[in-house]
């Protein structure tokens, strides 16, 4: 156990980085970029410089400029095979509007909680501005409901299709 928290301590840093880049606080160094582009996938790079293609054209040929990473966990979600299943085109609003994915220990050992921090400006599905789910590990896993528990609450936007599917 205490090797685990050692090891979620030491990823903190790491998190806090990708969020300040991400949400553009600040811009990832060039040690950062460098060590993005040693482990960035052949076809993740051509994907990278047809969405800054279009920005541009999208300019009117003036160079693409803007703040952190639009889109990230759009896309992050999008690329997770058991999420990507999931998702329909009514979700597309609120995954745009989606600004960071935390994580929060619970306790007995093994529960956590994910915490979804919407931008409300450009929020069109909903005005709440974080979803929490949480999920509690259960001694019995023969327990009805073992392993997940908590509600989403919701403050839905007139007109918005989405729908949540616990």
């Amino acid at each position: 156990e205490a090797l685990r928290r050692a090891h979620v301590k030491a990823l903190e840093p790491l998190r806090e980085a990708r969020h300040a880049i991400v949400s553009g606080a600040r811009e990832p160094t060039a040690a950062e970029m460098d060590q993005a582009a040693a482990v960035a996938w052949p076809r993740e790079e051509e994907r990278i410089e047809e969405m800054a293609a279009a920005m541009e054209a999208e300019l009117g040929g003036e160079e693409a400029v803007h703040k952190g990473v639009p889109g990230f966990w759009a896309r992050v979600l999008s690329n997770t095979p058991l999420i990507r299943e999931e998702l329909r085109e009514a979700d597309e609003p609120a995954l745009a509007a989606l600004q960071d994915i935390k994580v929060e220990e619970l306790e007995p050992r093994g529960s956590f909680a994910l915490h979804f921090d919407f931008e409300p400006a450009e929020n069109t599905a909903f005005k709440t501005r974080r979803l929490t789910k949480s999920f509690v590990m259960r001694a019995d896993p023969g327990v009805p409901g073992g392993g997940a528990g908590g509600e989403f609450e919701l403050a839905r936007v007139p007109g918005s299709t989405l729908s949540l599917i616990h």
